[in-house]
């Protein structure tokens, strides 16, 4: 992988994780939902986006480095 290849990686990663993080946070009501102008409650889905967020952290244990 080339040096310009790990950083367009690198900032891709860090823009999934930090998607994933503000689902679960609209998805536990914590944030208003731009179309309904209101902040609705899933906690379901709010507990499977943890979980994959759970799951990431596990697999990329010791492989990413500070930033990310």
């Amino acid at each position: 992988m080339q040096p310009q290849e790990n950083d367009v990686n690198k900032i891709m990663f860090i823009n999934m994780v930090s998607m994933l993080a503000m689902s679960a946070i609209q998805q536990m009501g914590k944030l208003v939902d731009p179309g309904t102008g209101k902040a609705e409650i899933n906690l379901e889905a709010a507990q499977a986006t943890i979980d994959m967020l759970d799951m990431l952290e596990a697999r990329t244990r010791g492989n990413l480095d500070a930033e990310e």
